[in-house]
């Protein structure tokens, strides 16, 4: 759920114990959809000396599917780590953080990421541990799966009194995996915010979050 702006950071939601069940839910059923994948990649690859496209993407398949369990993993760690008492980490510290992580995937892909944040938009108030590894997340998608050459803009603006949005914009047309878009959501839920995904009128795609804010 997104926490309205007329809520103060000190407040919890009031199902906000239902969204924290929810996420673990979905962790959960997660985890046994990643299983199953991977048992498919295993038979997958008993039968790709019969076709060699199989064999081709198998390696990107797995890759892929290592990262998610990483994510899942780094959320079943973290989760704990939501409440009032950890400290709050300023969105341009937050944020640094996951655009170097794709720095040099970027680099050789020419995507160039740039990020602009208002400074009233304040600091990430619930389970910024979770948040980073999110846009972290987001980040390497978008810079693996955008055209060559795009322009990818991670923009923080002020949206309440204790909210704020974070726009990840490409010029370029991305297509998120539904796996990693459910998963993003379902973490950013569980801390009190939430994901969306738009595809402009005039092309490029953009991925807005919400999150609970404190000054």
């Amino acid at each position: 759920m997104f926490v309205r702006g007329d809520q103060t950071s000190a407040e919890l939601p009031p199902d906000r114990d239902a969204g924290l069940s929810g996420a673990s839910d979905f962790l959960h059923e997660l985890r046994n959809r990643l299983f199953a994948m991977s048992a498919l990649f295993d038979v997958l690859e008993l039968r790709a000396g019969d076709s060699p496209e199989v064999a081709r993407y198998l390696p990107h398949l797995r890759l892929e599917l290592r990262r998610l369990e990483q994510f899942a993993e780094t959320w079943k760690s973290d989760s704990g780590a939501v409440e009032a008492s950890v400290p709050a980490l300023p969105f341009a510290e937050l944020l640094g953080g996951a655009i170097s992580s794709v720095s040099e995937t970027a680099a050789l892909r020419d995507v160039l990421v740039s990020l602009v944040t208002e400074p009233e938009a304040g600091r990430v108030a619930r389970g910024p541990g979770l948040a980073g590894a999110v846009f972290a997340l987001l980040l390497d998608e978008a810079v693996r799966q955008a055209p060559q050459g795009s322009h990818l803009v991670v923009r923080v603006a002020k949206s309440g009194r204790d909210a704020a949005r974070v726009e990840l914009r490409c010029d370029g047309v991305f297509e998120l995996p539904a796996a990693a878009f459910e998963l993003a959501n379902a973490v950013l839920t569980s801390i009190g915010g939430d994901l969306v995904a738009a595809r402009g009128a005039h092309g490029g795609t953009t991925l807005t979050a919400h999150l609970v804010t404190a000054p």
